[in-house]
């Protein structure tokens, strides 16, 4: 009677892996008898949490030998089968080998030893978070002749992906000739506005303003200039 075995690997998560043997009677309709199964690591994978153990018939784990006594199927022949979870360190091929000894006279010894390889991939990276282009209108002014005295309003208009959205931190700065003038910032969805007011007496010279804000994440920046009247 000759006596053989065959593996799998399967991979359950990165690299976290299990590892299946089965040893059977190749011919006849087998002798139940115990065989001696020895499965030898490569470095770089180990045994996990499911691992060969004592209550398998099991010792050792570079190699794990195991003896255990083959039962018969409901066809007659015998086998017997393990099934245990191997970690391996990083990316890379290794090869598993493994080998079985019976007690019985096996004819055919050249099917008792197998190297089953497998290969772990390297994690694959997330796809790149593609951020919504980010846009802006220019400065609209009101009114658009303002007179000396008055107050300005200064809005702009901005998108993220094509869609109106409500920018933060709306920051206003403005002069006329070498005076400042205050403004106050509000936003609501799709504009961001500088209100200011300027000074009296500064008919015919130019109120040159910048109105910052932020849109998700994006720093932008415009920048005006009107003649008052």
């Amino acid at each position: 009677m000759a006596f053989g075995q065959s593996c799998w690997v399967g991979v359950t998560s990165r690299n976290q892996l299990f590892f299946g043997i089965v040893v059977s009677a190749h011919s006849g309709s087998g002798v139940t008898q115990s065989v001696r199964l020895t499965i030898q690591l490569p470095p770089g994978l180990s045994w996990g949490s499911n691992a060969p153990s004592a209550a398998q018939g099991c010792s050792g784990t570079s190699p794990a030998v195991c003896t255990r006594e083959l039962t018969r199927g409901d066809v007659g022949g015998v086998g017997e089968s393990w099934v245990w979870n191997v970690v391996a360190e990083r990316a890379g091929t290794y090869e598993i080998r493994a080998s079985v000894t019976p007690t019985e006279t096996d004819p055919d010894l050249t099917n008792n030893n197998v190297t089953f390889r497998v290969t772990v991939a390297p994690p694959t990276a997330p796809p790149p978070t593609t951020r919504p282009q980010v846009s802006a209108s220019a400065v609209s002014i009101a009114p658009k002749r303002p007179r000396a005295g008055s107050t300005v309003a200064a809005t702009v208009r901005a998108r993220a992906g094509g869609a109106f959205v409500r920018p933060t931190a709306v920051r206003c700065t403005a002069t006329v000739g070498a005076l400042r003038v205050r403004g106050s910032g509000g936003a609501k969805n799709g504009t961001s506005t500088c209100v200011y007011r300027t000074p009296r007496g500064t008919a015919g010279r130019t109120l040159k303003g910048t109105i910052s804000f932020r849109v998700r994440g994006t720093l932008i920046t415009r920048r005006f200039s009107v003649r008052l009247r």
